[in-house]
Parts: C-alpha cells; structure tokens; sequence
C-alpha cells in the first residue's frame, strides 16, 4: 500500500486496516505511523502482539480497559484504572472474565452493583449467586431469574429493595406484584420507571400514581409500545406536552 495513502489514513481507518491485516505493521513500521494510533485498545484487543508498540497505555480511560481486558486479560498487570470501574463495568467484564473477582474484592465494589447488574451478570455467571444472596439488590437480581428461590430470600433483603429492584424484578417476574404491595414497594417507583415496568407488564396500570409526573419523552415511550394508554394520556392531559418531534416519532410507530 502507498505510503501516501496510509498517511492520510485517521487512527480509526489504520486500526481497521490492522485488524483485518496484521502483516501490514512492517509498513506501519517503515512509515512510523504506530504514533497516529489513538484506539489502541480497540486494535489490542484484536491483535494483541502489538502491545509492545504501545506508549498510550496510560491514557485508557476505565471504558477502554474494561473493553480490553474482557478480549485479552493479559494485560490486567497494566491497568492503573480499577479504582474507576463503576459497578456496570465490573458486572460486564466478570461476565466475560469471572477470574477478576479477585480484583471486585479487592476493590469492595459489590455492594454498588443494581439488580440489573447481577442479573446480568448471573446470567453469564451463575457461580456468583452466593455472593449476590448477600445484598437485597442481589436478590433482587437472583429472583429476576430464578424466582423459585423466594422462599429463601429473608424479610430483611425484601424491605431493603430500591426502586431498581423492585422494576427489574416485577418487569421480569410480575408475580412478586403481591411482595411490592407487602413492603410498599411500588411508591418508590418514578416517572421513568414506571414507563418501563408499564412497557413490559401493562396490567400494573392501576397501581401507578404517577402519571401526572410524566413528561412528553415518557409519554411518547409509553405509547410507542402500550397504545393502549392513549386513555390516560388524555386524562391527565399529556398531548400538550408534545412538540414536533415527540409527534413525528410516535406517529412513525
């Protein structure tokens, strides 16, 4: 390939082209073009055999370890950046690399993961699940999708469920509705949450209190999966809140 035409190349269009075609590094070599590269942990993830080549490693930011190190977790010895992985970081590299519970430990970030985190995580992993039975967003997580465990799960974990909890939970397993009535669950619910829960599991309609609260874009949502609310977007008055956009992409569904 012309030296020119590499040149002129950006550091995504020369990161493709490595990935697809790793002998081209004698030209990269030849041209010295490795300074042009600025994803670095995109092209090592795929061809790993150019770390020696480079001299970025401390500018990745938490994302870009977190993507690396789920492909190629060789290079765990070089991130300086645990300290920022946030819990939706752990949860997506334990699902592909379990092997760095270790540095979770290590770092104390299980309490911070939602129940979305662990479902997500036990899904992949399910050799976490005793670690999870430790925190009410755990079994939150737990029952999402093994709810023939509730008999297990003790009082104490059900009264400490969040709002995130509860809407995981109910979105995917609608029957503990009986549950979030028990420990009043349902007032911790907001605007956006509810549109989510309404989304999936319309037939909770009659426990929202919230529906004066929604605005345009959650009304819009709403609608787009459950037109069957047009009702109550006319009782509480929603279709003012529309602008132009609002209506374009609800009639376009």
């Amino acid at each position: 390939m012309e030296r020119e035409v590499l040149e002129n190349m950006s550091s995504a269009e020369l990161v493709k082209l490595l990935k697809e075609d790793p002998s081209l590094s004698s030209k990269f070599d030849e041209y010295s073009l490795w300074s042009k590269i600025i994803t670095w942990s995109c092209l090592l993830a795929k061809q790993p055999q150019f770390a020696n080549k480079c001299d970025k490693w401390d500018e990745f930011d938490a994302y870009e370890w977190r993507s690396l190190l789920e492909k190629q977790p060789r290079f765990a010895d070089k991130c300086d950046k645990w300290d920022e992985f946030d819990a939706y970081d752990w949860s997506y590299l334990l699902a592909e690399q379990p092997r760095f519970a270790v540095k979770c430990d290590e770092y104390d970030i299980w309490s911070e993961f939602n129940a979305l985190n662990w479902s997500s995580l036990l899904e992949k992993q399910p050799q976490f699940e005793e670690k999870a039975k430790g925190f009410a967003h755990g079994w939150a997580g737990i029952l999402s999708i093994k709810p023939e465990l509730a008999e297990e799960c003790y009082m104490w974990m059900w009264v400490d469920f969040a709002a995130d909890d509860w809407h995981i939970l109910l979105e995917k397993q609608p029957q503990f509705a009986d549950k979030c009535d028990k420990y009043r669950g349902w007032r911790n619910l907001d605007a956006w949450k509810w549109i989510e829960l309404l989304a999936e599991q319309p037939q909770f309609a009659d426990k929202c209190e919230k529906w004066s609260k929604f605005d345009a874009y959650e009304w819009r949502s709403l609608l787009e999966k459950q037109p069957r609310f047009a009702d109550k977007c006319d009782e509480y008055d929603g279709w003012r809140k529309f602008n132009a956009l609002n209506w374009s992409s609800l009639l376009e569904k």
